[in-house]
């Protein structure tokens, strides 16, 4: 029930973005528009999250392709979020160095937000797909380990640490 109950408030709170980045005009420069794609990244993972713990317990055997799909889902659409906003701080990066031509690498940010997202989690859906599930306890262990890997390793490297040195380079500057 906790899992639900949070998983239906971050819905609420991504869901809220969009709506008041459509009705107030100020938020729609940049990076409005990087924010409003993470906020969908996380309407994505928030909806499975729910449908993940409505399901029951990743682990038991009823339904196990739905919950390794939504599980995956989840880690991309996760992954994806954080690397949207990593996309923030390569927007910034582009404006200190050149304020008048700040939209040309916009493909380029689309491509690395696809890469990464898509890396993490056919990575994550080809361990999950490999995991014996006759074995619960083996089962278990590389599932949990899997998607810790993807929704903090990952993120943990992306946001922190890159966009930690990115921050600070601007700081810098």
């Amino acid at each position: 029930p906790v899992v639900v109950v949070a998983s239906v408030l971050s819905l609420l709170a991504s869901v809220a973005f969009p709506i008041l980045y459509s009705r107030f005009r100020q938020l729609r420069r940049m990076p409005g528009s990087v924010m409003l794609r993470a906020a969908y990244c996380e309407i994505v993972s928030s909806s499975c999250c729910v449908l993940l713990a409505m399901a029951g317990d990743p682990v038991e055997r009823s339904h196990h392709g739905l919950k390794r799909g939504l599980s995956v889902v989840i880690v991309a659409a996760e992954v994806g979020a954080y690397a949207w906003r990593m996309v923030m701080y390569l927007h910034i990066c582009d404006i200190y160095r050149n304020p008048f031509a700040t939209q040309r690498r916009g493909p380029l940010h689309v491509a690395v937000v696809l890469f990464l997202a898509a890396l993490t989690s056919s990575t994550c859906g080809a361990r999950l797909a490999m995991a014996e599930s006759d074995d619960e306890v083996r089962f278990a262990e590389v599932y949990y380990t899997t998607i810790v890997s993807g929704l903090f390793l990952v993120p943990f490297v992306t946001f922190v640490i890159f966009e930690g040195v990115l921050g600070l380079s601007v700081y810098m500057l």
